[in-house]
Protein backbone atom coordinates (compact mmCIF):
# COMPACT_ATOMS: atom_id res chain seq x y z
CA UNK A 1 0.00 0.00 0.00
CA UNK A 2 1.49 3.35 -1.21
CA UNK A 3 1.75 6.33 1.73
CA UNK A 4 -1.07 8.28 -0.44
CA UNK A 5 -3.26 5.58 -0.10
CA UNK A 6 -2.79 4.53 3.26
CA UNK A 7 -2.99 8.25 4.15
CA UNK A 8 -6.02 8.77 2.09
CA UNK A 9 -7.45 5.72 3.94
CA UNK A 10 -6.47 6.47 7.49
CA UNK A 11 -8.11 10.28 6.48
CA UNK A 12 -11.01 8.43 5.60
CA UNK A 13 -11.29 6.85 9.14
CA UNK A 14 -10.16 9.58 11.63
CA UNK A 15 -13.13 11.47 10.39
CA UNK A 16 -15.76 8.98 10.24
CA UNK A 17 -17.92 9.14 13.39
CA UNK A 18 -17.79 5.37 13.43
CA UNK A 19 -14.26 4.17 14.11
CA UNK A 20 -15.43 0.93 12.88
CA UNK A 21 -16.49 2.03 9.42
CA UNK A 22 -12.70 0.94 7.87
CA UNK A 23 -11.82 -2.02 7.76
CA UNK A 24 -10.04 -4.03 10.34
CA UNK A 25 -7.24 -3.70 8.45
CA UNK A 26 -7.12 -0.16 8.26
CA UNK A 27 -8.63 0.48 11.95
CA UNK A 28 -5.29 -1.65 13.18
CA UNK A 29 -2.94 0.44 11.42
CA UNK A 30 -4.36 3.57 12.79
CA UNK A 31 -4.24 2.26 16.47
CA UNK A 32 -0.34 1.37 15.62
CA UNK A 33 0.27 5.15 14.20
CA UNK A 34 -1.64 6.57 17.32
CA UNK A 35 0.30 4.27 19.30
CA UNK A 36 4.07 5.42 17.27
CA UNK A 37 3.23 9.33 17.78
CA UNK A 38 2.42 8.73 21.37
CA UNK A 39 5.89 7.29 21.61
CA UNK A 40 7.62 9.77 19.98
CA UNK A 41 5.63 12.91 21.84
CA UNK A 42 7.04 10.99 24.92
CA UNK A 43 10.37 10.79 23.91
CA UNK A 44 10.81 14.15 22.71
CA UNK A 45 10.95 17.13 25.60
CA UNK A 46 11.05 20.81 25.77
CA UNK A 47 14.83 20.53 26.01
CA UNK A 48 15.60 18.47 22.82
CA UNK A 49 13.37 20.75 21.08
CA UNK A 50 15.13 23.44 21.85
CA UNK A 51 18.35 22.00 20.96
CA UNK A 52 16.87 21.41 17.76
CA UNK A 53 15.74 24.73 16.82
CA UNK A 54 18.41 26.23 18.21
CA UNK A 55 21.20 23.99 15.85
CA UNK A 56 18.83 24.24 12.84
CA UNK A 57 18.32 28.39 13.43
CA UNK A 58 14.68 27.75 12.47
CA UNK A 59 13.82 31.02 14.28
CA UNK A 60 15.86 32.82 11.02
CA UNK A 61 13.49 33.69 7.96
CA UNK A 62 14.05 31.05 5.20
CA UNK A 63 15.18 33.37 2.70
CA UNK A 64 18.60 34.57 3.16
CA UNK A 65 20.97 36.68 1.63
CA UNK A 66 20.87 39.92 -0.62
CA UNK A 67 17.92 40.44 -2.95
CA UNK A 68 17.19 38.44 -6.02
CA UNK A 69 20.30 36.16 -5.01
CA UNK A 70 18.62 33.64 -3.23
CA UNK A 71 19.35 29.83 -2.77
CA UNK A 72 16.14 28.29 -3.13
CA UNK A 73 17.45 25.06 -1.82
CA UNK A 74 18.63 26.31 1.45
CA UNK A 75 15.27 27.95 1.94
CA UNK A 76 13.43 24.51 1.16
CA UNK A 77 15.81 23.18 3.70
CA UNK A 78 14.98 25.49 6.84
CA UNK A 79 11.58 25.28 5.73
CA UNK A 80 11.28 21.81 6.64
CA UNK A 81 13.38 22.11 9.24
CA UNK A 82 10.85 24.47 10.58
CA UNK A 83 8.41 22.21 9.99
CA UNK A 84 9.58 19.41 11.31
CA UNK A 85 9.76 21.46 14.69
CA UNK A 86 6.61 22.79 14.45
CA UNK A 87 5.37 18.98 13.66
CA UNK A 88 6.81 17.71 16.88
CA UNK A 89 5.68 20.14 18.83
CA UNK A 90 2.20 19.60 17.63
CA UNK A 91 2.86 15.98 18.88
CA UNK A 92 3.91 16.77 22.01
CA UNK A 93 0.81 18.71 22.61
CA UNK A 94 -1.54 16.40 21.10
CA UNK A 95 -0.13 13.26 23.27
CA UNK A 96 0.97 15.33 26.36
CA UNK A 97 3.54 12.79 28.63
Amino acid sequence: MSRCSVAAALAGIEDAADPLEGSAQQVAMLARLKADWAHVANCVDERCLAHLEARFEVHLPCFQGKAHQYDPLDAMRRDAYREMCLYLRQLREKYKP
